[in-house]
């Protein structure tokens, strides 16, 4: 007599993605910090091709400070991201996502004055 196993048995209906949306929760959430994590170890370390980003080149080889209308919108782009995301997140476990969750007017607004803060620092410099 022989026996047959079963390696592969169909789930029902969304059974699957039930399973896999924890685990790929956390995945994303580690690969995106770990991601973070490298970037700005870049910029506060003094990468010369991150030092770009909060500092404006100059043809020296002295190490220029950091203007603080970059570093306010850096800030400000970081924290709304992470923002973005975490509502994400919390869209991803509250259920089934069938797109991407709305923008909350609180960020929208956020973003807005960490770019008035950067143009008006760039008229200032100027």
């Amino acid at each position: 007599m022989v026996h047959t196993v079963r390696v592969w048995t169909k789930p029902k209906t969304g059974a699957m993605v039930i399973t896999l949306a924890p685990i790929l929760t956390v995945f994303m959430l580690a690969w995106l910090s770990a991601l973070a994590a490298v970037v700005l170890g870049k910029v506060l370390l003094g990468s010369d091709r991150a030092m770009g980003l909060l500092v404006t080149q100059s043809g020296t080889k002295k190490r220029p400070p950091a203007n603080p209308e970059r570093v306010a919108l850096f800030t400000v782009f970081l924290g709304a991201a992470g923002l973005y995301f975490i509502e994400g997140v919390n869209a991803v476990a509250a259920g089934p996502v069938t797109s991407l969750p709305e923008v909350p007017q609180m960020l929208v607004e956020l973003l807005v004055g960490g770019n008035a803060l950067y143009l008006s620092g760039k008229l200032i410099r100027s």
